[in-house]
């Protein structure tokens, strides 16, 4: 371990650098599985080392939710430098402006990096923000001497602490826009902002008038909340993540240290590794599928999630390994097991017959009338009994009763299920909700993928995101979808995101009318992908052949194959290779005017006239494609301009 050590205003900072740090790991993000429980799971892991070209010794400092990671290294001279690996293995060297020390700490999906730097001339250290492009904004506090960056949440806003003339500790919030608040916690003596998330709740900690530490958590509204965990003599908060969640360490009356997790509902929990004489945590997992449930939302409980898990249950691969472990040592079972285990198959397959029988009865497959998929299950849903039926179709009937917000994974789950005619939530990492009044009207889901980020050049790589799935329900206004599709888009951008790709299936009769009813840009089709149905009748993405081609059960590589090799051994195993269909592809471009002008040029995909569908015979309704309910009526531009 080599440490370099400097001096800032009367406090004393330790920058340690770790040779070779091992890729993909933040700081302690070991200590993210306690984030619900203090069970620690690990998963199997490959790693990757690397340097920077002339490093003589790299660590990383972060890693965002799109896989860059940032951190800093030193070369043979001793200076200090940053970097920036992307998910794809390119490495990016950096230096601040005039910097003998360039420190990042946190980067956000958008591309932006933010940390500190040491001036060559004073020896003082700035905040600095890089942007995708490879500019620099550096800033002081107003009145600061020096001033540190910590944190950065992925909307861009920075927090940290700086040193005022009188050589005292305060800390600081900068808004994405250059803007900066400073506070300290009543009775504060010296103040330092760690971590801040989404929502602007900030985590640090404190020293108060008799030279005691506290940890501290500032809401977005300033109101602070003093805390320390049961008996900590000394409490140094590290982080917090978007469920409002604090971590971080303190000491006890014995002096030895421990970590803590402090739940939103104030009540904490402290651990300790194994044989750990003191311990540290540092980081936290976002958790961006677990979006707070605003109060007195309601969503019930749908069937279709019920379905899809016993769907997993029934065709659990670990109840077959474990039926086969049986088997191959049966000679071994207790009579009285054996005998139970022969009972409960026997009761299992009866029962299963049953159930299969009375699904069987009214199962239909979607008609090949030309209608979406995405319609023909609105017009079977609107068929059940709906609660509160009367009470949905009045405040649908009008955008003021309107909300569009985040919501959680479970949340969208529920929706995406019952009304989404792939049935699953695809690669979603976020989420975003039409509520009319209390009720749950349509939801909108994001994520990303690695085909889609080239499509605007890989400085902008950072900024596109896929709309992977979505729905509206049967009493949704007739405009629900575009207006659902233009607020998330516009609530995205402030996460860094601001070019979208959609996909519609002419498989399930899909043109794509809902992007647009949007504005969005028609981008041609694209490749048509291989697929593989295996002798059970399921059908994968080719794509999954790579996976199948690494055994990693149990923990351990077991099986390395060659891609040519595994298709091979998938059809002698029955599996039969199908020509996939090719997909409409649209873009839309969310930002402001200058934004929207620079990427619009940076695309790289042709932009072509909107496809057509065919008409249909029955046209009482608005036609529904699969990813919120395609509609085919024009749409206000009030609603759906971009």
């Amino acid at each position: 371990m080599m440490q370099h050590k400097s001096f800032l205003a009367g406090q004393r900072v330790t920058l340690s650098i770790t040779l070779r740090m091992f890729g993909w790991i933040c700081r302690v993000l070991i200590f993210a599985a306690l984030l619900t429980s203090c069970t620690l799971v690990v998963w199997a892991q490959t790693y990757t080392i690397f340097d920077p070209a002339g490093s003589a010794g790299t660590a990383a400092a972060a890693v965002d939710s799109t896989g860059k990671i940032v951190g800093i290294y030193f070369d043979s001279s001793d200076i200090f430098h940053g970097f920036l690996r992307r998910r794809n293995g390119q490495l990016i060297s950096f230096d601040a402006p005039n910097a003998v020390v360039t420190a990042p700490i946190a980067s956000t999906p958008a591309g932006l990096i933010a940390g500190y730097y040491r001036d060559s001339t004073a020896y003082a250290y700035h905040g600095f923000v890089r942007h995708s492009g490879g500019r620099f904004t550096t800033f002081d506090v107003p009145s600061a001497t020096e001033t540190v960056v910590l944190a950065m949440n992925e909307i861009g806003q920075t927090t940290g602490f700086y040193v005022d003339a009188a050589n005292a500790v305060h800390s600081f919030w900068r808004d994405n826009n250059g803007s900066v608040v400073t506070f300290d916690p009543p009775g504060s003596t010296a103040t330092t902002a760690t971590g801040i998330n989404d929502a602007g709740w900030i985590a640090g900690y404190f020293n108060d008038t008799i030279g005691v530490r506290h940890g501290f958590l500032r809401r977005s509204n300033g109101h602070f909340v003093k805390f320390d965990p049961p008996f900590s003599k000394i409490t140094t908060a590290n982080a917090i993540n978007d469920n409002g969640r604090v971590t971080g360490s303190y000491f006890d009356a014995s002096n030895v240290q421990h970590g803590f997790l402090r739940n939103a509902n104030g009540s904490f929990v402290s651990f300790d590794p194994v044989s750990s004489t003191g311990t540290v945590p540092t980081a936290l997992l976002r958790e961006v599928k677990e979006v707070m449930r605003p109060m007195g939302i309601v969503v019930e409980p749908d069937v279709n999630v019920i379905a899809a898990e016993l769907i997993r249950d029934i065709e659990s691969v670990s109840r077959k390994e474990k039926l086969k472990t049986v088997l191959q040592s049966r000679q071994r079972l207790n009579p009285t097991i054996h005998r139970g285990l022969i009972a409960a198959l026997e009761n299992a397959r009866r029962d299963t017959a049953n159930f299969e029988e009375q699904l069987s009865k009214d199962f239909h497959e979607f008609p090949t009338n030309g209608k979406a998929h995405q319609r023909l299950i609105r017009e079977r849903m609107a068929e059940q009994p709906e609660a509160d039926l009367a009470e949905k179709r009045r405040l649908a009937a009008d955008f003021k009763n309107a909300v569009v917000r985040q919501i959680s994974y479970d949340d969208a789950k529920n929706l995406i299920l019952a009304n989404e005619w792939l049935g699953n939530m695809g690669i979603t990492e976020f989420a975003f909700g039409l509520f009319f009044g209390r009720h749950l009207a349509g939801t909108v889901c994001f994520g990303r993928t690695a085909g889609a980020t080239s499509i605007c050049g890989q400085d902008n790589s950072e900024k596109v995101v896929t709309l992977c799935r979505g729905a509206c329900v049967h009493w949704a206004h007739v405009h629900s979808a575009s207006f659902l599709i233009s607020e998330a888009c516009h609530q995205m951008t402030k996460k860094g995101y601001h070019i979208f790709v959609a996909y519609s299936d002419p498989a399930a009769n899909e043109v794509g009318t809902v992007y647009q009813a949007s504005n969005w840009l028609y981008c041609g089709m694209t490749r048509p992908k291989k697929r593989f149905r295996t002798p059970d009748g399921k059908i994968y993405d080719g794509r999954k052949i790579h996976c199948l081609t690494r055994d990693r059960t149990g923990g351990s590589l077991k099986v390395k194959r060659t891609r040519a090799d595994q298709k091979k051994l998938l059809i002698e195993q029955g599996c039969e290779f199908l020509d996939g269909t090719p997909k409409h592809r649209y873009v839309g471009i969310y930002g402001d005017r200058r934004m929207k002008r620079v990427l619009r040029r940076a695309l790289k995909l042709e932009v072509l006239p909107y496809p057509k569908r065919q008409q249909v015979c029955d046209t009482t309704s608005p036609e529904f494609d699969y990813t919120l309910g395609e509609l085919s009526n024009s749409v206000p531009d009030a609603v759906h301009v971009v």
